[in-house]
């Protein structure tokens, strides 16, 4: 039903649309005369919109028709429109119906037909609420009763994180069918449900509460008692199971809803039956609607009477939609459940959990990250433990031990004589794979560097294993060379990856990966005295000392390998020992990324080897050696798909966790942010300074990553500079003067600080007040401090200028909808910053803070 529009506001709709998705731009513009001080606007739409539109929240709420009635309220920067002014929020969302892989977003494309309405606020700020509907009825077999869950995204789940150009995969409704949706309890970045473009394909489903009705069957027919998913929650964090040692907002349910779908899929196979292959099997045939042909897999490889019990108790449906459940949907498998338990000295919780992943043809179990099969470590690990581990989800028991053992069906009903009928074909028989022919080998640029082979792409049966590509994803495929370096995607890219930023793009000063890592990583040899080694040298190393995913090299693999290793090491093993701190890897590579070499050579003096800033210079190594920490490590899927190494590091680590903290967050100002807001997530940070730089530095070394290596560096190979005279940089800005009082204006700003600190910086909000009567255009202000600013602002333009080594001059001045300010009105703008003296972690920033001690603004 079409709403009425409030005389005075407007909406006007734009934005681009992509391949399955699609950027919304919502500009709101006040023509009431006055200011508003808040607003909302709702309409209705076929289309999964993002749970983290830019200055506005947003509410869902499913509708009877199948469409999804959506309200935005501004927020932030967002909330206030000044008379006259308008706003331009947005998000990201997923099409509901086709628009197109291309093109421009408008109204009647965002949304169904006449159903909008904008609405000024009256109150002086918006607090975003959801609202929590009815209960969904959920289908039970003896379980407990369901609650609806509510999107946390309270601070105590975020920790005050910007989210701007965070992906959140796509919001589901908050229930499918007759069951919760795990997406409703939260989604993580980096999962596209297994599949292109966040769509389920090949019969993958949602994970939805069903599988609970699943997993209480079995429980029943073994004679346990139901549970709710909290219970199995809270089992999975005792255990070890989960990313995060302790739970966050609805954690215990979206884990516990996780494990039990995995104890439904997996706990009905007798011990002496189970075979890895099984699981793909039989996910496949129930995924290909084949009813008959579950059931019969059923009866030949699960516990005696359990076909006949599910029947019975009209759990099949239940069972066998389990089944189709796609693990990674909503991103709860790695963001969640990545569990790090230790299994058999040769896997962890993970791997294990990946046995119920599918490849892209469904023939093979776990290959969603990988064309060579088997590639995880869980086909090294006993069928007797793992069926131990499985079972052990659906007693809630030790996972290590077994579990079941008595099973003979406890809770089995007894049935009546069927005939079983003749099964239906479970799948078709693979075409073969086109062998892709050879490229013509390109140049490459070198700086005493060992002569490198142009790459082909290697498809061939020993690589991919007779696999059929036509569904995967090989992330955004870069040509057989870069510029005039070899880029890594010439020798295979992994599905899984999408470089660390939104749609396949690298974004925010990223690059890809390329040999040109080669020549600073053999120019650091160098400078350690060490001879210059080629990729495949570095590449057996990292296989040999267990930093792979595989235990043996495939096609081009060493290739592959070494150049990903060899990059690692030119990006941390400069540092000195005494010097390493993690957030010196997000500031050095966001400094970068950014494009200021000089910052680079400033923090490469501060904390590297003594005389390596010199010998870079000297040497024409400086290029070189900024380019590579430009790169992306998850460029091309290698760090999931080859380097994910799973050697032990002190205990409460593995290589892996180390080689993400290479990883920046979507803001650059905290290393390894990309899975998680929940800060720190990895196990890394408990592992000691000396440990990381150690390992970084066997990279460098070729050595034992877990003992100490370049110790006596002293620059071996080190050019002495020559004595070259450091220009104090000129004034950039005029001297400040503060503003005269114009006699008709009136007084001049007022500024008020508010933001939040975070570990080594803070996000500062500056409200600019106007006390003036009359509008003020073009205003800036400036003031001194100890802080450094890095490069991302908000409603202002940014100018720095350095006064000493430890003290700035900033001049802002208003930009975009942060120009203009109305008589009597204010507008809050914003900048990030690197903490220049000791700051807490976590609190709240004030003037006395941001302000070097004995200065004020200064309104220019």
């Amino acid at each position: 039903m079409a709403l009425s529009t409030p005389s005075g506001l407007s909406v006007a709709v734009a934005g681009e649309i992509w391949w399955g998705g699609f950027t919304a731009e919502i500009t709101i513009a006040n023509t009431t005369g006055s200011a508003l001080s808040g607003w909302s606007y709702s309409f209705e739409s076929p289309h999964q919109l993002n749970s983290a539109p830019w200055g506005a929240t947003l509410q869902a709420e499913p509708l009877d028709n199948g469409l999804i009635r959506y309200t935005l309220s501004g927020a932030d920067w967002g909330a206030a429109i000044p008379a006259g002014g308008s706003v331009t929020v947005g998000f990201n969302g997923q099409q509901g119906v086709d628009l197109g892989v291309t093109g421009s977003l408008n109204q009647e494309l965002l949304m169904a037909g006449d159903s909008t309405s904008p609405e000024a606020a009256s109150q002086p700020e918006l607090q975003p609420v959801v609202d929590e509907p009815e209960p969904d009825l959920i289908v039970e077999v003896d379980a407990p009763v369901m609650e609806e869950p509510v999107m946390d995204h309270s601070p105590e789940d975020h920790s005050g994180m910007d989210h701007s150009g965070h992906d959140h995969s796509m919001v589901a409704p908050p229930s499918s069918g007759d069951y919760i949706d795990i997406t409703s309890w939260g989604t993580f970045h980096g999962s596209n449900h297994n599949s292109e473009h966040d769509e389920l394909v090949g019969g993958r489903t949602a994970i939805t509460t069903e599988a609970l009705v699943a997993y209480n069957g079995l429980r029943a027919f073994a004679g346990l008692e139901a549970v709710e998913i909290e219970a199995v929650g809270e089992w999975a964090f005792a255990q070890g199971l989960t990313n995060n040692s302790q739970a966050w907002g609805n954690d215990t349910k979206g884990v516990g809803l996780w494990y039990a779908m995995q104890g439904a899929k997996v706990g009905w196979i007798a011990d002496e039956a189970y075979d890895p292959q099984i699981l793909a099997d039989i996910q496949r045939t129930a995924r290909l609607g084949s009813e008959t042909g579950v059931m019969a897999m059923v009866r030949e490889f699960g516990h005696e009477g359990f076909a006949d019990y599910i029947e019975q108790s009209g759990l099949q449906d239940a069972f066998i939609n389990t089944l189709k459940m796609e693990p990674h949907y909503g991103g709860w498998m790695h963001g969640r459940t990545h569990g790090f338990l230790d299994v058999e000295g040769v896997a962890i919780a993970h791997d294990i959990n990946h046995l119920t992943v599918l490849g892209w043809d469904q023939s093979q179990p776990f290959m969603n990250d990988t064309f060579d099969w088997p590639q995880w470590p869980a086909l090294d690990v006993s069928d007797q433990t793992v069926i131990n581990y499985y079972q052990g989800i659906v007693a809630l028991g030790d996972p290590l031990s077994q579990n079941l053992e008595d099973l003979a069906g406890v809770g089995v009903v007894t049935p009546e004589p069927v005939i079983d009928p003749e099964p239906e074909p479970i799948a078709a028989e693979l075409e073969p794979i086109e062998v892709v022919e050879a490229v013509d080998p390109a140049p490459i640029v070198e700086v005493d560097a060992p002569v490198m082979e142009e790459p082909v792409m290697d498809h061939s049966p020993e690589d991919h294993s007779g696999m059929d590509h036509s569904g995967h994803d090989h992330s955004m495929v870069a040509p057989p060379s870069s510029g005039d370096y070899i880029d890594i995607t010439s020798w295979g890219t992994f599905h899984g990856s999408n470089h660390n930023s939104e749609h396949d793009e690298l974004v925010g000063g990223r690059t890809a990966i390329t040999t040109e890592a080669l020549v600073a990583y053999n120019g650091l040899r160098a400078f350690a005295g060490l001879e210059a080694v080629e990729i495949e040298a570095v590449g057996e190393w990292a296989f040999a000392q267990g930093l792979t995913n595989n235990s043996q090299a495939w096609g081009n693999d060493t290739k592959g390998v070494g150049l990903w290793y060899a990059m690692q090491g030119a990006k941390v093993g400069w540092i000195a020992d005494e010097a390493y701190d993690p957030q010196i890897l997000a500031d050095i590579q966001r400094t970068a990324r950014l494009g200021s070499e000089t910052g680079v050579m400033a923090m490469v003096r501060e904390f590297g080897h003594e005389g390596f800033a010199d010998y870079i210079e000297q040497s024409g190594l400086q290029d070189a050696f900024i380019n590579t920490l430009k790169m992306e490590p998850h460029y091309g899927g290698w760090m999931h798909g080859r380097t994910h190494g799973f050697l032990d590091v002190e205990g409460v680590a593995i290589a892996h966790d180390i080689n993400h903290l290479t990883v920046l967050g979507w803001d650059q100002s905290q290393p390894f942010m990309n899975d998680t807001f929940d800060w720190p997530q990895w196990p890394a940070l408990d592992v000691s300074d000396q440990t990381v730089i150690n390992y970084y530095q066997g990279i460098v070394a070729l050595g034992d990553p877990l003992s100490q290596n370049l110790e006596d560096l002293t620059g071996g190979g080190a050019v002495t500079p020559e004595p070259q005279p450091v220009p104090f940089p000129g004034p950039l800005l005029p001297d400040d003067g503060p503003a005269e009082i114009d006699p008709v204006v009136g007084a001049p700003v007022d500024v008020e600080v508010s933001g939040d600190l975070w570990w080594g910086g803070f996000t500062a909000s500056l409200t600019v007040i106007n006390q003036s009567d009359q509008t003020l255009d073009d205003w800036a202000l400036s003031f001194t401090s100890a802080h450094r600013f890095y490069g991302e602002a908000w409603g202002v333009e940014v100018v720095t200028e350095q006064l000493s080594a430890d003290l700035y001059r900033y001049q802002l001045n208003g930009a975009d909808w942060g120009q203009s300010i109305g008589a009597g009105e204010s507008r809050t703008v914003g900048f990030n910053a690197l903490a220049g003296t000791d700051l807490a972690r976590d609190g709240s920033l004030s003037e006395d803070t941001l302000l070097a001690a004995g200065t004020d603004f200064t309104v220019l």
